[in-house]
């Protein structure tokens, strides 16, 4: 039976590049994202259709994301890795950002993976106590993409920080909360890295190209945190940067 892991934004970026080094590993993936044509692609590039789930939804609606949750349950019967790379990172300072904006870039970012880790928690809690029916079972690794602007924020990306902060902590508290049922959660915070929304920013092009991540760079601390050498280092946050 395959492992299984879900993964938010999972049609481009640093989403799909762990989509793919699990997929090498075996994995059975079920890949949540906005958008359908990108999620496709990836679908056809990856191939074997049992192994893949797509799940169109917005992480920002709680019942999307509980809807997707009970798909992934309903599919493979067993969860072994929550990866949420999914998030949005507006350039405004806190002056400029209205209400509406402030509630985007939180939900977004911070309260989409409270969503994500709320809606899979009784599914993990059944699943480790049907333990013994599980081929590999090691319990479930949460995987949360915060960001090195979590301490030290880039020019207005305060409201992102703030978020990406919380996810360091919220990774702190599914550790302990969760280690009675096998759960164990790391915060990934990486420094600047090549997706389309760092190519949104406008300080992009003034980040020296040898600082700059590539998101196989990150799946590849993704990876191992699920499935490596950084499997026990729950309740951490794992910066993750280049050396000018």
């Amino acid at each position: 039976m395959a492992r299984v892991a879900l993964i938010t934004g999972g049609a481009g970026g640093i989403g799909a590049a762990t989509a793919r080094r699990l997929w090498q590993k075996d994995y059975a993936l079920a890949l949540l994202g906005r958008d359908e044509g990108k999620l496709e692609a990836l679908a056809t590039e990856l191939g074997d259709p049992h192994r893949l789930k797509l799940l169109i939804a917005d992480v920002r609606d709680p019942e999307q994301v509980r809807q997707s949750v009970e798909t992934v349950a309903a599919w493979k019967n067993r969860l072994d890795a929550v990866i949420h790379t999914a998030g949005c990172a507006p350039h405004r300072t806190l002056a400029q950002t209205s209400p509406s904006e402030w509630r985007n870039i939180i939900d977004g970012n911070l309260s989409s993976a409270v969503y994500l880790v709320h809606s899979a928690w009784p599914h993990l809690a059944a699943q480790h106590q049907a333990a013994a029916t599980l081929p590999d079972y090691a319990g479930t690794t949460i995987v949360l993409i915060s960001s090195e602007a979590a301490r030290d924020p880039f020019p207005g990306l305060g409201g992102y920080a703030v978020a990406k902060i919380g996810l360091n902590m919220l990774a702190k508290v599914i550790s302990r909360e969760g280690r009675p049922i096998g759960v164990r959660a790391v915060a990934v915070a990486p420094g600047a890295v090549d997706t389309p929304m760092l190519r949104a920013l406008p300080f992009a092009g003034k980040i020296p190209a040898s600082q700059i991540l590539s998101p196989d760079d990150l799946a590849e601390t993704i990876v191992a945190c699920v499935d490596g050498g950084l499997f026990h280092a729950s309740g951490e946050a794992i910066y993750v940067h280049r050396s000018a």
